[in-house]
């Protein structure tokens, strides 16, 4: 995996254990298996973790905010916890992790119970 895919060689294992905590508020998915941690990892000043958010993402703010919680929680002796939330990242269904896909599946078919456009995205098969 490259670095900026969530397990990729330069994330730490257990930073993204933390990570998995925090919820994309708009899907429900865990931040990791969502794809929207770019870089998770120790540094001899603390923890670094860089999320990608769409520009226009209301939840920006509180999903930082969120993240360097839950990192918190999890590394109370930790001192510097850096949470960089980049707007510039280009996001596709491809960064979604096995797990990621199949919980955005079932979301899908969820809504799609209700919801006749979004059957129409999982009939089209935008998630196999």
């Amino acid at each position: 995996m490259a670095p900026s895919e969530p397990g990729g060689a330069a994330d730490d294992p257990h930073v993204l254990a933390a990570l998995a905590d925090v919820l994309d508020p708009a899907v429900g998915i865990n931040i990791v298996d969502f794809g929207l941690v770019y870089r998770a990892r120790f540094t001899v000043a603390g923890i670094e973790v860089d999320i990608g958010v769409p520009p226009s993402c209301p939840a920006a703010t509180r999903l930082g905010e969120e993240v360097r919680a839950a990192l918190g929680r999890r590394f109370p002796e930790v001192r510097a916890i850096q949470v960089a939330v980049l707007t510039d990242r280009p996001w596709s269904l491809d960064r979604l992790t096995d797990n990621g896909r199949r919980a955005f599946g079932e979301a899908m078919e969820a809504d799609a119970a209700a919801d006749p456009w979004a059957a129409a995205a999982v009939g089209a098969g935008r998630l196999n």
